[in-house]
């Protein structure tokens, strides 16, 4: 979740009034693609409990840390763990189009982190 953390945070270059804006963007993180025009703008966004969350102990856990981690983003006392500004899971089928053009590429957990100077300008 802090490498997640650390590519919001990279896109919005620690500018905690950017972080919504380089979240929200579409189709960059595909938690947020079906959200309506309404819910996506940042001046209305408002972060809603997933459903999963109350389904079992290890998802409520899951949630405390990353309420914590956005906390400390916002109280500026977040540092990055990587410097990728973009990633995706290893889960997808076919990776998208961008990753074998990232450099400083690292694995941590299920993701492939890395960087794209070519688009770096996210928000």
């Amino acid at each position: 979740m802090e490498a997640v953390a650390s590519v919001i945070y990279n896109r919005a270059d620690g500018k905690k009034e950017l972080f919504t804006n380089a979240c929200l963007k579409p189709k960059q993180f595909s938690c947020w693609n079906k959200f309506t025009t309404e819910e996506a703008d940042p001046k209305n966004f408002k972060i809603k409990i997933p459903r999963s969350v109350n389904k079992n102990k290890k998802n409520e856990a899951l949630w405390k840390e990353a309420k914590a981690i956005a906390a400390d983003m916002l109280a500026d006392a977040f540092k990055p763990t990587t410097t990728a500004n973009m990633y995706y899971a290893k889960s997808m089928i076919k990776p998208p189009s961008w990753a074998n053009i990232m450099t400083k590429k690292e694995t941590i957990g299920s993701h492939y982190f890395g960087y794209l100077s070519k688009h770096s300008k996210f928000i």
